[in-house]
């Protein structure tokens, strides 16, 4: 039974994927790939592994704001690990969990180094949606992006607003916060959170930074979509793409399917058709954003194979009790400070 879950998720990635290739046609996307510019679409890759990179540094910042003192080495080799298990290796345990695993093998520490990598979930995620939202200032004459900017802000501004009451020592001893969380279904994964925003309060100038820092290293990323999408020969704009390709990403991290595969291309050929240039056709732009999905997954994929031969110089993939008991040991929570 334990192994249904794989199953499904990979059954939704199939469908999707299968019915966005349908709606494009396979020899569409083939052919795409035949006239593909070599060496734009060698350039463009060349941005991934700089940006995983620096996703390892901010990590390891979190994890040394919670006295868990990681190495550089250490950081980009369990990051690129868990890029690995999320990108190539399918199933329930994402890269996630198999870096916060690593982490409490190394440090001796369970909860710490979960809240670490929630957050920094968190905060890569958010610098994706301050991407989007900055550019899409430029095309706040188009229609079609005004309310699409209104969404972003919007809800930028709802999310500070909400942590700001959320991490208020006054507004949570009026409304009993932590005795209320104790309450609730899913407790668990709610005090995780809860104890995840309330150990960084102490450092919001350093998590503004790092924020900052996050968003700016999401542009220079978002350089190799927009290069691979030149290279397949795109109509889609590289503003456009600064904006649609962060929304395209936030929506794959919903657990749904294994890597977001299916649900990214999906997202993205919807948003192609939607926002493409009035003077291309709807079909034309499908395709064109369908294509650019499934080849950057793939060279990500070709990329994250360097998360395998880390795994051989860490000593192998942690055993499942090891991945239960970093993930489920709810009697180890300590109560946040209030």
């Amino acid at each position: 039974m334990k192994h249904w879950g794989t199953v499904i998720k990979l059954l939704i990635a199939a469908a999707l994927v299968t019915f966005v290739v349908h709606q494009v046609g396979l020899d569409t996307l083939l052919e795409k790939w035949k006239n593909i510019d070599k060496l734009l679409f060698l350039a463009g890759a060349a941005f991934l592994p700089i940006g995983i990179s620096f996703s390892a540094l901010r990590w390891r910042w979190l994890l040394r704001v919670n006295e868990l003192d990681l190495s550089v080495g250490q950081a980009l080799r369990f990051t690129w690990i868990g890029v690995f298990f999320s990108n190539v290796v399918p199933g329930l345990t994402g890269g996630d969990v198999i870096k916060a695993v690593y982490v409490a093998k190394a440090t001796g520490k369970k909860l710490r180094p979960v809240l670490s990598v929630l957050v920094d979930r968190v905060m890569g995620l958010l610098g994706l949606a301050v991407v989007a939202a900055v550019a899409a200032l430029f095309w706040i004459e188009d229609e079609r992006f005004i309310w699409l900017a209104a969404g972003l802000w919007g809800g930028l501004v709802l999310l500070g607003l909400g942590v700001a009451l959320f991490l208020s020592r006054r507004v949570r001893k009026l409304v009993r916060l932590d005795a209320l969380l104790r309450k609730l279904p899913g407790k668990d994964v709610l005090m995780q959170f809860d104890q995840a925003l309330t150990l960084y309060r102490g450092h919001m100038p350093g998590m503004a930074l790092w924020l900052g820092l996050s968003s700016l290293n999401h542009v220079f990323s978002l350089l190799g979509w927009v290069l691979i999408n030149e290279a397949l020969h795109g109509h889609m704009s590289w503003s456009s793409v600064l904006v649609l390709v962060p929304i395209s990403q936030i929506l794959t991290a919903i657990p749904l399917a294994p890597g977001g595969w299916g649900i990214g291309e999906f997202s993205i050929q919807w948003l192609w058709g939607q926002f493409g240039p009035a003077a291309v056709s709807v079909e034309v732009m499908k395709a064109e954003g369908t294509a650019l999905s499934i080849i950057y997954r793939i060279h990500q994929m070709l990329w994250s194979l360097i998360g395998a031969l880390s795994l051989v110089i860490s000593g192998g993939r942690p055993s499942s009790e090891e991945m239960k008991q970093a993930m489920d040991d709810p009697e180890h929570y300590p109560t946040p400070s209030t």
